[in-house]
């Protein structure tokens, strides 16, 4: 289960963290998740748009902290942020 990732479009408060998230990328098989990608994105004119590398890095590098912070990695992805998630392909 993926929580809070950011929402597209809802009545928000116009600041930044509101308007930054990630897209989330999985493959999957029977057997579950076999590899994940967080794609940094910012709200602009109220449409997401994919964030570039220097915007993008600290918006994946904030959801990650904040999902270890709060226990939210199931014990099978590792607690360090996985280089490919912060760098946005």
């Amino acid at each position: 289960m993926a929580y809070s990732l950011g929402n597209f479009v809802f009545d928000m408060d116009l600041q930044t963290p509101t308007m930054e998230g990630v897209i989330l990328r999985c493959l999957l098989d029977v057997s579950g998740v076999k590899t994940f990608e967080l794609i940094p994105c910012r709200l602009v004119d109220g449409r997401p748009v994919l964030a570039s590398t220097e915007e993008g890095a600290p918006i994946v590098e904030r959801i990650w902290r904040v999902t270890r912070e709060r226990g939210g990695l199931p014990q099978s992805i590792p607690t360090e942020m996985p280089p490919s998630a912060a760098q946005p392909q």
